[in-house]
């Protein structure tokens, strides 16, 4: 029985309890959440479970769709911060950013499968089709990067702190810390 809620869409808002001010837009957005508060989801399934969340916007089909208790978070674009439980202070735009990602805290992801396979990603900024893109499982604990340009820092490894990259294919494979590189397919 919350009170200042829309939902417009099969089963969106279907099981709120206590949320307030949130606007679910599209087929089972914000569909099992019980306590949601200041929240927009438009888009299938976005924000999906979402239980007690607080001020996110999601934008695009199963954007923010894992999301449990999620805060502050900003994303527009098919399957942004899917995988999101904890998460905090994101902003992603373009499709597949963040994908994988857990617990993301303060990245900013633009392009097409930015950060797509990250874990336990701070503060990163990343903006370029696959942009900080790693395989799976591979590419953890990274930490206050820039990557800017087409698959900057792509196919990058673990623990890469603080790196400065710019142009198209800069710092692919790299795994070493406080570096900057600017020029297409330079590495360090």
């Amino acid at each position: 029985t919350g009170s200042n809620l829309i939902g417009i869409g099969y089963r969106s808002l279907y099981t709120n309890v206590s949320g307030v001010e949130s606007i679910a837009i599209g087929t089972k957005a914000l569909e099992s959440q019980s306590s949601v508060n200041l929240l927009l989801a438009i888009g299938e399934e976005s924000m999906r479970y979402c239980d007690s969340c607080y001020d996110n916007t999601a934008i695009g089909h199963y954007s923010q769709w894992s999301s449990t208790k999620a805060e502050y978070n900003t994303s527009v674009g098919h399957g942004n911060l899917y995988s999101n439980l904890l998460g905090s202070e994101n902003t992603t735009i373009g499709d597949f950013v963040l994908l994988l990602d857990p617990n993301a805290v303060q990245n900013v992801g633009v392009g097409r499968f930015v950060m797509e396979n990250a874990l336990q990603s701070t503060g990163n900024t990343a903006v370029g089709n696959k942009a900080m893109y790693s395989t799976p499982g591979t590419s953890t604990t990274n930490q206050y990067n820039v990557a800017i340009g087409y698959e900057a820092l792509y196919n990058m490894g673990s623990n890469l702190i603080e790196n400065i990259v710019i142009g198209k294919w800069a710092g692919i494979g790299s795994t070493g810390n406080y570096n900057v590189i600017i020029g297409n397919s330079q590495t360090f």
